[in-house]
């Protein structure tokens, strides 16, 4: 049989949606569920304020908190003693006949509930005109607050027996004809000695966790106050708290067991991040849950359990149809491994990006796409950076650099910032203005061999040399067309020498400058006998400079080679395209010496590398190119303004695409460590 609505409340302030109605619980607003006494436990409580008032055959000791249509009150039974949490309609719903039935058909149904894992439910009834429902009083806190402790997020093996627990529990609701229909944080309780540490670990009771609250469930045969079966009376629409609600269930379409299973999902994203995967306002968070689907776990925290991902993903599912059932939930949860998935030494964080991410705008990731590092969190969000990062750099030692600018922040803040591996700020430097030291506007960030730190500004056309400590050692470049200046920089590496290379868009080519700045090669990319804009460029670890054109995803591979003054035509095996014949030049080597990275490449060069499936927005667009090329000769793509980083092989073809789930600020590709810490 279909489930029917059997009450339309729930307390402690969550919301309720009903016909499309009611108000989006924000994230962030915090509250706990109170409970009595001290103690060594993991999880801690506060009271609320007294409120005291008087109710025939209990005794009234304080309010815990209170909702849109019922409050609730800790009392004591006078007949046994017993602490409960004793629920009240409000005021106003007290002469609504329709409500006072749904309050006391909600609490028939769970009064038929007994699992350790589920809030009792010991009494209902009215005592002079007073309705009540009296229910077991949990000394502890939500798992709303729970999660808001960092090293409660982290430790996956309490994680696992609480998502253990939360299953049999909703197992149990589920064979006893109900369907929750509002599981979120909030309306999961862990009893304060629920958790204990003994001997450095966490020892999780097997009745540590609580779910409670089925003011908004559905049951199959619900019984009345009566003893009579009925259907409920209210109209079909949407109801639960948006950021835990089903797609059906936004849709307004038929709940049931499945849509319990999305919504327990999104509960354990939440306990396995420590952020909901959802959030925004009304419109925003119904439109999310319908057509977005979150970032995987691991996005967020790194070192979550492979295992635990997976089975997340899958019960927030879109199609009810594709979610596990909860035995096989279970038994996942039984079978997954804790371990998280580590890369090769020396080759974690290797794709490093900027993203438009208040939560966390610098991410790593290894070469094979596994996560690595979630850091930079915006001071908005509780981070230490005043702004997004426009350029991320990172040192041998692990260390990671970030240029922050933006229009509207207070003048004096820093510019540069040095973090360690953890995230913390090491170092901060640079304001804005002219002077020397300070930027105006920095979009790149390299760090040369000797480990000091370059700083490309492309408003001032400079770049500033600093060292490891932030004291500005040299000054190199300036504006102009000729050679060691530049027009509109926009992006700067460094080679295993020291030697620089500057993207000059407005001088459309790339100019490799000694560390002093002196000019020591110019490249441009010229089609037909006209000059071509370059959109981004790399260097290989062979000594191999790839060029990509600005608005296409196409690359040229370019010999560092031409130690003779003058112009050298390079030329390739494969033929030009007849419709747009490209000549990669090298327009002349300066200063002599040995080519950079003689050796040959493992791999051919190719004049034309198209790189397949490449995104439909790249033939208009214009943003910067991101590049990077590993060892083997695979290349990794991004444009800025996107989402995916695109992996491919020597000769173009699509290997993976990585997604970022947030616009790609910068991207960069490291070097290997072989043998280094990750």
């Amino acid at each position: 049989m279909l489930p029917v609505v059997l009450a339309l409340f729930v307390i402690l302030g969550a919301s309720v949606l009903l016909l499309g109605l009611g108000r989006c619980a924000q994230r962030g607003e915090r509250r706990l569920r109170p409970g009595g006494g001290g103690g060594n436990g993991v999880v801690e409580g506060r009271r609320g304020p007294a409120d005291l008032w008087d109710l025939p055959g209990f005794e009234v000791h304080e309010k815990l908190g209170s909702g849109g249509m019922a409050n609730v009150y800790r009392a004591r039974r006078r007949r046994d003693g017993r602490w409960v949490a004793l629920k009240v309609p409000a005021e106003a719903f007290m002469r609504d006949a329709a409500f006072v039935r749904r309050f006391h058909r909600e609490a028939e149904v769970a009064r038929r509930l007994d699992h350790p894992n589920v809030v009792r439910t010991f009494e209902h009834g009215s005592v002079a005109g007073q309705h009540y429902l009296a229910m077991e009083f949990v000394d502890g806190v939500s798992l709303e607050s729970y999660v808001d402790v960092p090293e409660h997020v982290g430790d996956y093996a309490t994680s696992r027996e609480l998502m253990l627990q939360a299953v049999r529990a909703l197992r149990y609701i589920h064979a006893s004809g109900i369907v929750h229909r509002d599981l979120k944080p909030a309306n999961v309780m862990l009893r304060r000695d629920g958790l204990r540490r003994r001997r450095g670990e966490v020892v999780v009771a097997p009745d540590a966790l609580k779910l409670m609250d089925f003011g908004v469930a559905g049951a199959w045969d619900a019984v009345d106050g009566v003893g009579q079966r009925e259907t409920n009376d209210v109209a079909p629409g949407r109801v639960g708290t948006p950021s835990y609600m089903s797609p059906e269930g936004v849709r307004g379409l038929k709940t049931d067991e499945r849509s319990d299973v999305y919504s327990l999902g999104l509960v354990f994203y939440e306990l396995l991040t420590g952020q909901a995967a959802f959030r925004g306002g009304y419109e925003v968070v119904m439109h999310q849950q319908i057509f977005a689907q979150p970032p995987p776990p691991r996005q967020h925290a790194p070192r979550v359990p492979s295992d635990l991902e997976a089975l997340v993903m899958a019960m927030i599912a879109k199609d009810p149809q594709r979610r596990p059932d909860l035995a096989t939930v279970e038994a996942r949860l039984e079978a997954a491994s804790l371990r998280a998935a580590t890369p090769p030494p020396g080759e974690g964080g290797r794709l490093l990006c900027a993203l438009a991410s208040p939560e966390g705008a610098l991410r790593a990731w290894s070469r094979d796409g596994e996560p690595h590092t979630v850091l930079g969190a915006l001071e908005a969000a509780g981070g230490v950076l005043p702004a997004l990062p426009r350029a991320c750099a990172k040192d041998a030692a692990g260390a990671l650099y970030v240029a922050v600018h933006e229009e509207g922040l207070r003048a004096d803040y820093p510019m540069i910032y040095k973090l360690c591996p953890e995230g913390g700020v090491l170092l901060a430097f640079g304001h804005y203005g002219m002077d020397a030291g300070n930027f105006l506007r920095p979009v790149a960030l390299a760090v040369s061999p000797d480990d000091t730190l370059l700083v490309l500004d492309a408003e001032t056309h400079l770049v500033q040399r600093f060292s490891a400590r932030g004291e500005l050692l040299a000054r190199l470049g300036g504006q102009g067309g000729a050679l060691g200046r530049f027009s509109d920089p926009r992006d700067l590496q460094v080679d295993a020498r020291g030697d620089l290379y500057v993207l000059d868009y407005g001088n459309q080519r790339v100019q490799r400058l000694d560390p002093r700045g002196r000019c020591r090669g110019v490249w441009e990319l010229r089609a037909e006998g006209q000059r071509l804009a370059v959109g981004g460029f790399a260097l290989a670890p062979t000594g191999t400079l790839y060029l990509a054109e600005a608005g296409r995803a196409r690359l040229h591979q370019m010999a560092l080679s031409g130690s003779e003054l003058g112009t050298v035509a390079l030329s390739f095996a494969a033929a030009p395209e007849p419709d747009a014949p490209l000549t990669p030049r090298y327009a002349g080597g300066f200063g002599g010496g040995a080519a950079l990275g003689a050796r040959e490449p493992p791999y051919p060069l190719q004049p034309h590398l198209t790189l397949t499936a490449a995104p439909p927005h790249l033939g208009a667009s214009g943003a910067l190119k991101d590049l990077g090329v590993d060892e083997e000769g695979y290349v990794f793509f991004a444009e800025r303004g996107q989402r995916v980083i695109s992996q491919h092989a020597p000769d173009g073809t699509l290997v993976r695409r990585l997604e970022t789930y947030a616009p790609i600020l910068q991207f960069r590709f490291g070097a290997s460590a072989k043998g280094a810490n990750p």
